[in-house]
């Protein structure tokens, strides 16, 4: 039979092995998304701030949790959702992301698409762009996927600094497997 002092020294350790558990399973709880009207719902790190945006075509803004680096773009992820009315069936997604792209450089010399490729978002075919661009005077890399589905376009963003381009990838890539289309 084990001595009072050492089954209290095993409970105490099995409390805290648990404590550590819980508190690393944390980080990966995350916040559901869901907007009805647009059809469509996204997981995201539940430490991801929302910050309102009066755009009428921002459906969500968020900050995600990582600690700024002085000097250097802040992370930011961005969906936009532009009703098309009508006028969907139109044109083609190629033709919507080019015109999406085209808008992106508000005329600006600044902005250099480095790369392009298609991909799917839950199964809908999509183009991903990787653009490089100054935004309030600091190098900025942003990633585009835009999506063509029923009457809408959708736009997901994730903007962040050189320096983090290969982090912010694995965020965006995180968020994008979650999209469920309703």
């Amino acid at each position: 039979m084990p001595k009072p002092r050492a089954f209290f020294g095993l409970i105490s350790l099995c409390l805290i092995c648990s404590s550590v558990l819980v508190a690393a399973d944390t980080s990966t709880q995350t916040k559901t998304w869901t907007f009805e009207k647009q059809q469509f719902a996204i997981d995201t790190p539940a430490g991801w701030e929302n910050i309102p945006s009066d755009n009428s075509i921002v459906v969500l803004r968020l900050k995600p949790d990582i600690t700024p680096v002085p000097g250097q773009f802040s992370d930011v992820f961005v969906i936009t959702v532009t009703p098309l009315g009508d006028a969907a069936d139109q044109a083609t997604l190629e033709q919507y992301a080019s015109g999406a792209m085209k808008g992106n450089g508000k005329g600006k010399a600044d902005v250099k698409v480095s790369d392009a490729q298609d991909c799917t978002i839950a199964g809908e075919p999509a183009k991903k762009y990787t653009v490089e661009k100054k935004l309030n005077g600091l190098d900025t890399t942003a990633t585009y996927v835009i999506a063509h589905r029923a009457h809408n376009l959708y736009v997901f963003l994730y903007m962040t600094s050189p320096a983090r381009v290969d982090e912010g990838q694995k965020n965006l890539d995180t968020v994008l497997k979650s999209v469920k289309w309703q």
